[in-house]
């Protein structure tokens, strides 16, 4: 049996087993053996050092020793220099090996300060046994381990004390991590901490068991970290799971990083290579549940979602839990009824935050939650919550769901919203379900089916849309206009398509979009109504002095392609062009670029549809006038046009018309001559219609009048070409006229 001498009574005594064990003589501690001084390396008993032979010396004489090998003696002769040395100066050694050793032990005490406020006591026993190999200290080496905070270690507040100014990076490190288990909010304690989760030892592991708080699972608490520092703390906390007075917190820590990655819930996953079993965490913090601190506690309920614990805490007066229960409830999209209406007295900004939370899709009672706070807002607070719950397909939802929606979305509601935001959302309720065989491709919104209810308020928001925003309208609703045209028909629908349609700064918009909306489908499917269909009732139903401008805006904004029904189209067109003879002008405008996809000229369509019938209709002056409105750069063609039927009696009118539009124009010669060209070929060659004198000369008035105005009106070239043409021209009339004449 192994035996020690007391280091107090000097009394051969059993030796101890485990540190801590007292004396049976004195009743004061024992050390678990002598120290070597020059190894130091604890010996149970014996004479000489088990480790490196050297003789062991009685407790009182450590010091000197440790000076004496500090001064070069030889381990071997270590024992009988102390023998042979005076006990003066022995003392003295001594006294010097413990002011040195006083020093190091005011540090000791502060790493043993900071492990009150942690989780491991792992750090003061090694620090204290680091610093004594290292005594005797240089005199620079020991002023600085003196120039720290002094004891004693009492309060909470000293913590600061050595994160600030002890000497020892090790001290520093542990006080920044008592603190910020305390609480604290530190960057520069922060950053320490984070820093101390790389280290490989104890340290790295109780920095990344501090990360076991509440703050961490609510985003707008959660410290700053990257998620390679959550990953390493992992890997810290998963070699603690075997300990059990650590392996709950660093469940913890482990299912902390796995929420944060997504990798949540652990039921759901099975065990990858290195990792925990999941059933093993769940188990723990199933435990956990039960701990008698209040905070860990609350962590398992939190992670796991024990609304049992939860709910309660939606009342607390700490921001903390509160916001941490909060959180964990509208991760799981559950008692949004509770956890919604808590959070009335923030701003809505942050009230939005918090719902982006809730996952989606959602079943019709959380629904009402979300819509019900979407209430408890201004405008954008509504449109804002609708566009989040856009963010999944509306496919997703159940049925009864996006009926709720859609009826939910009432005129009062809907006023409140842009047409953007309207036509958005029927755009979103109405769109199918992806094709699983074809996922890539975008179905389009054919049959609004059960959200039909939208549609008056598409309607109703395109009728109050202002006029500056209509043109913006097909380039940013385009599945939402075409759900609507492709869905609604009623009056109030046709009325806004109507005001649409009239609005010069916006109809070439809406003309464009109509043209492509057929382009999106797939081959073979029909949509509900033909776009040439929409087309032709905006045409009926546009008044008179507005159908010129209506043909200028579907000339330029319709391009009429092979993914349309132009066969349709061209029917369409045949049955309006025979059954209305005063529009056959605007259609002319209107529609040619749907025979030039044929390449069938107006002369041959006109012959085949209406022959025998004026070209113009019954009136052929305001049929000139329908044209030079719709289209004012194609005056030459329009007279060239309509003079095949034009009759003696309306000459001098139509001359009269042509030259007013003519002296409107400021133009070269070669621009504002040629229709007054055309028009007295044409005198030329029917001038035998003319046998009337009193005709003729009224004729050859307003020829000549309007020939002069509008050779005035001719701008001069440069290099004089156009001054050639003029003269030609003015030539070649001067003859017809003369011909005339006579």
């Amino acid at each position: 049996m192994q035996r020690t001498i007391c280091p107090h009574c000097r009394q051969d005594v059993m030796a101890p087993d485990a540190e801590g064990a007292l004396c049976p003589a004195c009743g004061r501690p024992l050390s678990l053996g002598l120290r070597c001084p020059w190894c130091l390396e604890r010996n149970p008993g014996g004479r000489f050092c088990r480790a490196c032979g050297c003789e062991l010396p009685s407790p009182e004489q450590f010091g000197a020793a440790r000076m004496l090998k500090d001064a070069g003696v030889d381990r071997f002769v270590l024992a009988d220099r102390l023998r042979q040395m005076d006990p003066e100066q022995t003392a003295v050694l001594s006294r010097r090996f413990e002011q040195q050793r006083a020093a190091v032990m005011v540090r000791v005490e502060e790493a043993r300060f900071c492990e009150k406020f942690l989780l491991q006591r792992a750090f003061s026993g090694p620090l204290e046994e680091a610093w004594l190999a290292r005594l005797p200290l240089p005199p620079e080496a020991l002023a600085s381990l003196t120039a720290g905070p002094r004891g004693p270690f009492v309060e909470p507040a000293d913590l600061e004390r050595i994160f600030r100014e002890s000497p020892l990076e090790e001290n520093r490190a542990l006080a920044a991590l008592a603190l910020f288990r305390r609480g604290s909010g530190d960057a520069a304690v922060f950053r320490r901490v984070r820093e101390a989760l790389y280290d490989p030892g104890a340290l790295g592991l109780e920095a990344a068991l501090s990360l076991v708080r509440l703050q961490m699972l609510v985003p707008h608490l959660r410290p700053r970290l990257e998620p390679r520092d959550f990953v390493t703390a992992a890997g810290q906390a998963r070699a603690a799971l075997a300990r059990p007075e650590l392996r709950l917190p660093a469940a913890q820590v482990v299912a902390i990083e796995h929420k944060l990655h997504r990798r949540w819930p652990l039921a759901a996953e099975k065990a990858q290579e290195g990792e925990p079993d999941p059933a093993r965490l769940l188990d723990i913090l199933n435990e956990g549940l039960s701990h008698s601190d209040q905070e860990l506690s609350l962590v398992c309920a939190v992670l796991l979602g024990d609304t049992g614990r939860l709910l309660p805490e939606l009342s607390s007066e700490d921001p903390v839990r509160r916001d941490a229960a909060r959180l964990a409830l509208l991760e799981r999209g559950v008692f949004l009824e509770r956890v919604l209406p808590s959070l009335t007295t923030e701003p809505s900004e942050k009230r939005r935050s918090w719902l982006r939370h809730v996952p989606l899709p959602l079943a019709p009672e959380p629904l009402a939650a979300v819509l019900a706070e979407a209430e408890r807002g201004d405008e954008r607070h509504l449109a804002e919550v609708l566009r989040w719950l856009r963010q999944h397909a509306a496919a997703d939802y159940p049925a009864e769901s996006r009926e709720k929606l859609a009826h939910w979305l009432d005129a009062d509601r809907a006023a409140r919203l842009s047409p953007t935001e309207i036509l958005d959302a029927l755009a979103w309720l109405a769109k199918p379900p992806r094709d699983p065989q074809t996922p890539w491709v975008r179905p389009i919104p054919l049959s609004c089916g059960p959200v039909r209810a939208l549609l008056p308020r598409a309607t109703e928001a395109l009728l109050r849309c202002p006029a500056e925003a209509l043109p913006r309208l097909p380039s940013e609703c385009s599945e939402g206009l075409s759900a609507w045209l492709w869905g609604e028909d009623s009056p109030m629908m046709r009325a806004a398509l109507d005001r649409w349609a009239g609005d010069p700064g916006a109809n070439r918009a809406l003309f464009e979009f109509l043209s492509a909306m057929e382009s999106r489908l797939d081959d073979g499917v029909q949509p509900p109504v033909r776009n040439w269909q929409i087309l032709m009732g905006i045409w009926e139903r546009c008044p008179y002095e507005s159908r010129p401008a209506l043909a200028a805006a579907v000339a330029a904004g319709w391009s009429f392609s092979y993914s349309q029904d132009e066969e349709g189209a061209r029917q369409a067109l045949r049955e309006r062009y025979r059954q209305h003879p005063e529009e056959r002008a605007c259609l002319k405008i209107a529609f040619a670029g749907l025979l030039g996809r044929t390449g069938t000229d107006w002369k041959t369509f006109h012959d085949e549809v209406a022959p025998e019938e004026p070209r113009g209709g019954p009136d052929t002056l305001r049929a000139f006038a329908e044209l030079c409105r719709a289209a004012p750069g194609e005056l030459y063609h329009h007279v060239d046009w309509l003079l095949a039927d034009l009759l003696p009696d309306t000459t001098p009118a139509f001359a009269e018309r042509l030259f007013e539009e003519l002296k409107g124009r400021k133009d070269s010669s070669t621009q504002l001559l040629p229709p007054a060209v055309a028009l007295a070929r044409w005198l030329d060659e029917k001038r035998e219609r003319f046998s009337d004198a009193r005709l003729r000369a009224e004729v050859l008035r307003v020829f000549r009048e309007g020939w002069q105005a509008v050779l005035e009106r001719c701008t001069r070239s440069a290099d004089g070409a156009v001054e050639y043409y003029q003269q030609e021209k003015k030539q070649e009339i001067a003859e017809i006229l003369a011909r005339l004449a006579g």
